[in-house]
């Protein structure tokens, strides 16, 4: 009878150690390698590149696909610029030059895009998955030359909707997904700590907070052509940038102290304008009190006004176009652009001289230039007689 139960107990224990090994070896056999998982997120990850008003492109970021034409990122990412562009570079480089923010929530710092023209195999996001301190994780993302870099590490702590990890998150990897080593996505990559004595140690937002956020009513909000800019963004920046380049050379000045040297021809160019405008007041009233003295024979004054606004307006752009073309001249710029600067020079020059002149000829005030009446005294009437 003992020695039957002995036999039965070394059954059993043979038994459980088997099955524990089997499931051991299934559980390894579902992991895959960081090579593995980054092919895995490859085709669904995309790089997010955001343009200023000017049209240049200032950042980058990350995104990855959650479902058809759905892309997760960060709102930081996408937030406060002008306009975006989403590409595709897995297995071959797609564009969207003008998505839509579907939503956009700066306290979770998330961001959901639509993108028409692209679309990828998603990476779903799943709520209920477990997260473990030490478990390992992939961060997969863009740094600054837009180049995929994929980063390796471990979670080190799970706070309340934050996971704590020490993969290295690089520029460009904010938005990036953060994989366990089945290929699930555990968070969205937000940043890293920047602080004195700490490193390897980044953040991510966890599936629990990205649900609440997908759950939120849609705010759409349509985008500008990605690179289209506007023309006085682009006149400004063209212009700073020249000043900067001249005088930053000429008199070494840093950044703060250029600022502060703009500021003051600022001060002074107003002040000018505000001399010549109280000068031009001050005849305006004069040649006022001339004209109720004694009122002009014949005056346009609403032709004369047009002309004088319009006279104005083609100086300005008269002498901004000829600011800009030795702004051309110093940056060796596109010959469209040249082109373009000299047509309008040469509308807008001819047509300050004409409109001028017409204001000087029909201004208010202005005395007729033809001969007094016939019936003016001193005028003979008719031949060899005087008028009466």
């Amino acid at each position: 009878m003992n020695t039957k139960r002995t036999l039965f107990s070394l059954a059993a224990a043979v038994l459980s150690v088997a099955l524990g090994t089997a499931a051991r070896g299934d559980c390894a056999a579902d992991e895959l390698t960081v090579r593995d998982v980054v092919k895995k997120a490859a085709p669904s990850v995309v790089r997010i590149e955001v343009f200023d008003k000017a049209g240049d492109r200032v950042a980058q970021g990350t995104g990855f696909f959650i479902a058809p034409h759905l892309v997760l990122t960060n709102a930081h990412v996408v937030d406060e610029f002008y306009s975006l562009q989403v590409v595709l570079n897995s297995p071959r480089v797609w564009f969207d030059p003008q998505p839509t923010i579907l939503k956009c929530d700066e306290d979770t710092d998330l961001a959901l895009l639509r993108v028409e023209r692209i679309d990828a195999p998603p990476l779903p996001v799943d709520p209920a998955i477990q997260i473990e301190i030490g478990q390992a994780v992939v961060v997969y993302g863009n740094d600054y030359e837009g180049v995929p870099l994929a980063s390796e590490g471990i979670v080190r702590a799970c706070l309340d909707g934050e996971i704590i990890h020490s993969a290295p998150s690089h520029g460009g990897h904010s938005g990036s997904p953060i994989l366990d080593m089945e290929g699930r996505v555990l968070g969205v990559n937000t940043g890293s700590y920047n602080r004195s004595g700490i490193s390897n140690m980044g953040y991510a937002i966890t599936p629990s907070v990205i649900e609440k956020f997908l759950n939120k009513p849609d705010a759409p909000r349509s985008l500008p052509w990605a690179g289209k800019s506007r023309f006085w963004a682009r006149q400004w920046k063209n212009v700073s940038g020249f000043f900067s380049r001249v005088f930053g050379g000429v008199f070494d000045l840093g950044t703060s102290l250029f600022s502060l040297y703009l500021k003051g021809a600022s001060i002074l160019i107003l002040a000018f304008l505000g001399w010549k405008a109280a000068e031009f007041l001050k005849k305006s009233r004069k040649r006022l009190k001339a004209k109720l003295a004694e009122p002009a024979v014949r005056a346009n004054p609403v032709m004369a006004y047009m002309a004088l606004t319009v006279w104005l307006i083609s100086l300005i752009v008269s002498v901004f176009t000829l600011f800009l073309i030795l702004v051309w001249v110093t940056e060796t710029g596109a010959v469209g652009e040249l082109a373009g600067y000299v047509v309008t020079l040469a509308i807008s020059y001819p047509l300050y001289f004409y409109v001028r002149r017409y204001y000087r000829q029909n201004r208010p005030g202005k005395r007729s230039a033809r001969p007094e009446s016939a019936t003016s005294p001193g005028v003979r009437n008719g031949v060899g007689a005087a008028a009466e």
